[in-house]
Order: structure tokens, then sequence, then C-alpha cells
């Protein structure tokens, strides 16, 4: 009983991780594809205007109808609290858990307490995207539908009861409404079907259906997919080596963030499966595991169908959010290669021993290290998401750019945000923020530092700083604590003239320069800048009084610097910003390249173009061309991190189709880089002004480009 007890606290502690990661790390913060599906739809219910139609519509190549038929009943229970639906990712894999526990118990024959490994691959860390990002669930949730089929099938073949072949045509039906690979589980399950040991006509036709089932749902996938098929997803056929080593890096991904690491962890795994399911073959034992060998074929398959689709891209190969069906796949080869060793004899068993300590050594390295990476992550992770939630919250006074953090298309995500806040949903379900400036001042120069603004330091407080006429926004950051009692401040606002904005606090910093003038203990408070951007638009040209407005820890009084910044506005600025006014676009009427180099666009989406570090200037060519008359281009301006307007220059134009030649010069020290911003990365949309110079047609997704670091 002791054992029993002690082996079923330990299976628990994994899935125990994964439910304290989401405690820890989770934010009630709606993510890119999230405002397309869970919240559109919330949307729709609100105004009576969701049908079943919305709710089978394709989403590029994948369906989500199952995924939605859940987001949007747990968004009217919690209030569009999305962290909801990072426990419901974690549920499925509880699901698949116990589904797997099941199955080793009444096939294998082995002890339990070889399940150890197993649940520590099942709910293992690496998947840490998948986690922390709800809209994840229509990838893990196929997981547990497969396994549900396949051993519903099992079950069919053994009991000859006809309500196993139901059950696994309404999980096979399910994972296919889920996610594109879903609709493997209808090649893996007809295979299935054919070798079990039942009546030959019975089964050829329930095979059939079942094939039929699959076809059917399968065009409905693809339909979209195969309209806009391009070279991206052609050349994993006409670069098999890239397939194959995108494939091992993918599957050795599942336990190590290190490419070299992973494809010789792939590696192993391939040659442990191919063995071990020989040596079962050779036994003639295949019909009383194929759970498990269909299990494993099912996820290897999978991994495929991300590699066909990805192989392009090679440093996705390493993205955690891949790496549910990696796990899976490492797990079915481990339970396998158990089975094996318990079959084999002699010379085989000591072969299976060999493979099985190798995956074991494997195990043992990846979990821990694969775990610290996850909490790393995840501490980051919570402070960009954090500042995004806060910039959400605030959204009608930020720089179209912040919206453009949260989703590609930011006028889609500010029409949501009105529609959340009107009704106190997602983020604005906290009552109290922002904290309310207290009446109580305390005269005090020392409750902060400005680090900079728009990326630079100010070097005479009497001379005004001076806003050029390219930035359209101004971002502040720098530094504030309680000087009194030398701890964390209880916020910070920021002062423009009259107006008053919330600032976002806890950056975390490492100035040592704050603790020796503020911090009268000298304490290493690490988490104490501040960053705020506010649109340029809404002030105007000319000049301009900054004051920094610091609570004290306790929430009660403000220090008040009688000391303020003198912003100098130049030139008048369009309000070209999508998130606060409507405009026009067209995707089709833009081509361009940057530095020569062709822009790399997939279904719409456009994937990072690389700048040298020590390039001075980015230079921006194409063509563009008004998309409702043929008529000459009136002007074209490139908007760069929506913070950014720059002129281009028209170089020629033709009267045939309205089409303007351009060019744009950005220099690279113009950029302001964001704590936020990862990975050095920035993005750009082509904007046509308009003759009447009411409306402007903007490229609706935007170009990313990277800035190597």
């Amino acid at each position: 009983m002791i054992k029993t007890l002690s082996l079923l606290i330990v299976l628990a502690i994994p899935p125990l991780l994964a439910i304290i990661y989401v405690l820890l790390f989770g934010v009630n913060l709606p993510l890119s594809d999230q405002y397309y599906s869970s919240l559109s739809y919330v949307k729709q219910l609100y105004y009576n205007q969701l049908e079943m139609s919305s709710l089978m519509k394709t989403y590029n190549e994948n369906f989500h109808a199952f995924p939605r038929i859940i987001w949007i009943p747990l968004a009217v229970l919690t209030g569009c609290n999305v962290i909801a639906e990072m426990y419901a990712v974690v549920f499925s894999l509880i699901l698949l858990f116990v589904i797997l526990i099941v199955a080793f118990r009444y096939e294998s024959g082995l002890k339990l307490v070889f399940l150890i490994p197993l649940s520590f691959l099942i709910f293992g860390l690496r998947q840490r995207e998948n986690l922390l990002w709800g809209h994840q669930l229509s990838f893990v949730i196929v997981a547990p539908l497969a396994a549900i089929t396949f051993y519903s099938i099992k079950l069919f073949g053994e009991k000859k009861s006809i309500s196993y072949y139901i059950i696994a045509v309404i999980c096979s039906l399910l994972a296919a409404m889920s996610y594109s690979h879903g609709t493997l589980v209808y090649l893996v399950g007809s295979i299935q079907l054919f070798i079990l040991s039942f009546n030959k006509k019975i089964k050829i036709s329930l095979a059939v259906i079942f094939c039929i089932f699959g076809i059917i749902i399968g065009y409905l996938h693809f339909l979209n997919l195969t309209q806009d098929i391009g070279p991206n997803y052609l050349s994993s056929l006409t670069h098999p080596f890239n397939f194959i080593r995108f494939f091992l890096t993918l599957l050795g991904g599942a336990l190590f963030n290190d490419p070299i690491m992973a494809q010789i962890c792939g590696l192993w795994v391939i040659i442990t499966g191919i063995i071990s399911c020989y040596i079962i073959i050779s036994k003639g034992r295949h019909n009383t595991y194929f759970f498990w060998l269909s299990f494993l074929v099912f996820a290897l398959l999978s991994i495929c169908s991300i590699t066909f689709g990805r192989s392009h891209i090679p440093h996705r190969a390493l993205r955690s959010a891949y790496s549910t069906f990696p796990l899976i796949a490492f797990a079915s080869t481990y339970i396998i290669c158990l089975i094996a060793v318990h079959v084999s004899e002699k010379r085989e068993k000591i072969y299976s021993r060999i493979l099985l300590g190798g995956l074991f050594l494997l195990i043992i390295t990846g979990i821990p290290i694969s775990s610290v990476e996850a909490f790393n992550w995840g501490i980051k992770i919570k402070t960009t998401r954090e500042y995004k939630k806060f910039a959400l919250l605030t959204y009608e006074t930020q720089p179209e750019r912040v919206l453009g953090q949260v989703g590609s298309r930011p006028l889609l995500v500010k029409e949501l945000l009105v529609f959340l806040k009107e009704n106190k949903l997602g983020p604005f379900l906290d009552p109290n923020y922002p904290p309310p400036i207290p009446l109580n001042s305390i005269s005090s120069e020392d409750a902060f530092i400005i680090d900079s603004i728009n990326g630079r330091q100010i070097n005479n407080a009497k001379t005004p700083f001076i806003i050029p006429e390219e930035e359209t926004a101004i971002t502040i950051k720098g530094s504030a604590i309680d000087p009194i009692t030398g701890q964390p401040a209880g916020g910070v606002y920021i002062k423009i003239n009259d107006r008053v904005f919330p600032v976002y606090y806890g950056v975390k910093t490492e100035d040592l320069e704050i603790y020796s003038r503020l911090s009268l203990n000298n304490k290493m408070l690490t988490h104490c800048g501040f960053e705020r951007s506010v649109p340029v638009y809404l002030f105007g040209e000319g000049l301009h009084t900054l004051q920094v407005i610091v609570l004290t820890n306790d929430g009660k009084s403000f220090f008040e610097a009688k000391k303020s910044i003198q912003l100098k506005i130049q030139g008048k600025r369009p309000i070209l910003d999508r998130a606060f006014k409507s405009c026009i676009t067209n995707e089709n009427n833009f081509l361009l390249k940057i530095n020569d180099t062709a822009i790399s666009r997939d279904n719409g989406y456009s994937y990072p173009c690389n700048i040298p570090k020590d390039s001075k200037n980015i230079v921006i060519t194409g063509w563009a061309a008004r998309p409702d008359i043929v008529n000459t281009v009136d002007g074209v301006m490139i908007r760069v991190d929506s913070a950014y307007l720059f002129q281009a220059n028209i170089i020629n134009t033709t009267d045939e189709d309205g089409k303007a030649e351009f060019e744009c010069t950005i220099p690279t020290d113009k950029l302001l880089p964001s704590q936020f911003n990862d990975l050095g990365m920035h993005c750009f949309s082509v904007v046509i002004l308009s003759g009447n110079k009411k409306d402007y047609y903007e490229s609706r997704d935007w170009i990313y480009f990277r800035i190597d670091r």
C-alpha cells in the first residue's frame, strides 16, 4: 500500500508542476490568434450574431470547430480570462496520460513504476508555449482524441462491440476538427481496422466508412492550402536533406534546445523505434501491442506534417509550441522499447536494453535541462506579457505598435478591446487598475531617474528635448523607487502638459546609478524600471512639459519633483494610425525588397529578413499602386514599428497601370530598440497617400525584419 501510494505521488509530480507553471507564469492577456479564435466569437455571441456556420470556418488550413466549442463556454464562464484556456491545455495532457496508463496497465503486463519517465515526458515543460498560450489547445487536444480513437478500435477488435467503433468515429472527427494533423488519425485508424482479427467483409466495410470520413474532412482542411500552395511548401520536396534535418531536430527538440543535441537525440529515437518495432513484429506480437505501434506512427506522421509545412524555416524546428508530438513520439518509443525488452530473447534482449538505456539517459539529461530553461523563460515571458497587458489596459493612449505586439492586425485588436472594456472582460476584469493618484504630495527630487527618451539620453535638462519629425511616438524609460523606505514605488505616472498617463512599472533594471542615487539603504532592487509610450499626435507641434509622478510604496502619497523636462515636437504629422482611424487596405498592391532581398511571404504572413549588425541604412524598394483606381500615386510612406513614418522617394510612375516605383532609406540608428522587442525584431508597412488626404491605403499585414545583434 505504501509503495503504491508513493508511486502515485511520484506520477503526480509532473502534472502538478505543469499546473504550478501556469499558476506562476500565466497572464490574462489575449495574444495573436486568440483575437481571431475565441474573442471574436464571444463578441458575436454577446451581440447575438454567432452562427453555426461561423464555428465551422477554417483558419488558415485548420478547422478549429471543436476547440471553439470549448473556448466560447470557457470565455463566457470566466469573463474571457485566457488563463482558463491554459488550464484546459493541462487538462488535455492529463486526459492523455490517463489513457496511456490504462493502455499500459492492460496491454504490457509490466510494473507501473516504468510509467515514471512517461509522466515526465507527457508533462515535459519543454512545451512551455503550449502551457502558457491557451490557443494551443487546438494543437494539443488532438493527442488525447487520437489516443482514445486508437484504443477504442483495439477494444472494438477484442470485444466486438459496435459502441467502441462509434466512439472511435466521434473522437477521430473531433481530432480532425481541431487541427490539420488530426486528419492523420483516419489514416492510422484505417490501417488498424484492416488488420483486426474480425470478419473480413465487416471490417473492410467499417474501414471504408472510416476512410470516407477522413477524405471528406481532409478535403475541407486543405482546401485553402491547395489554393495558396507555393514554393515554401514545395521546398520540403525539392530539398530532402533539409526535410530530414528539420525532422530530426524537431523530434529531438522534445528534450533539447540545442540543434546538434536535438538531432542526435532524434536519430537515437528513430533507431530505437525501428529496432524495437521490428522485434515486436517478428515475435508476432503486433496485434497485442498495436495501440502503442499506432500511436507512435501517428506521432511521427504528425511531426512529418509539421516538417512539410515548416522545413523552409529551419529555426522553427526548435520552437517549443511544436514539442507536444515529439514528446509523444519519444514516450511511445520508450514504451515500445520496454515491451521489446520484455518479449525479446538472448541477444535481442541485450540490444533492446542498450537502446532503452540510451533513451533513459536522454530523459534524465534532457528533462532537467528543459525544465530549468522553461522556468527561466517563464520569468522573462511573464514580465513581457505583464507589460503588454498594461499596454492593452491603456490602449486608448498607446501608439499602434503596442497593439501590434499582441495581434498582427491592430484594427481588429482595437475593436475587440473596445468590446472587452465595455463589458469588463479579459484584461479589464481587474477593477483596481490603474491605482489612483493620492492627494498627499511629498517634495523630493530623488524618487526617479529618466534613463532615455526615444532611446536617447537627456544631456542638458535646460535645453528642450527634440522629437524629430519622423518619430510618431514618445517613449520614456527610467527607474523609480520610494526614497524614504528604499522599497519599490507604488506606481508611476507621467504628466505631459495637463494630461496624466499611467506608466508600466516593474521593468528589470541593472543600472547601478539607481541604487546609489535613489536607494537609501542600497538594496538591490532588480525590478524598479518603468516605461511608457504615447503617440505624438495627442500633443501636436511645439513645446510641451513632461513631469514624472512617483507613488510611495504604500500608495498613500506621491513624490512631487520641482524640475520638469521640456519636449519640443518638430513638424506636423498626418494621423495615420490604423488603431484609431479607418483606412483602406489592400495587401496585393505592393511588391517590396529590403536591401535588394526579395521578401519571403507564405500564406499572407511575412518571415523576417535579417539585416547585418553593421548596416547603417535599410533600403526598402518596390512598387505600389492604388487599389481603387488606376491613377498616379500621390505619395508613399513607410511606417516602421508604427512609431516612425519615413517619406519614400517616387522614382518612376506609369500612367497605364498607375504603378509607382519608390525607394525609402531608413537609418538603423533612428530605430528605437525595446527591451520588450525580442531578438531585435522590427516591422514595417507601406502607406499610399490618397488625393483627398482623408483616406490612405496600407498593407494589411506587417512585414518583419530583424537587425542582428
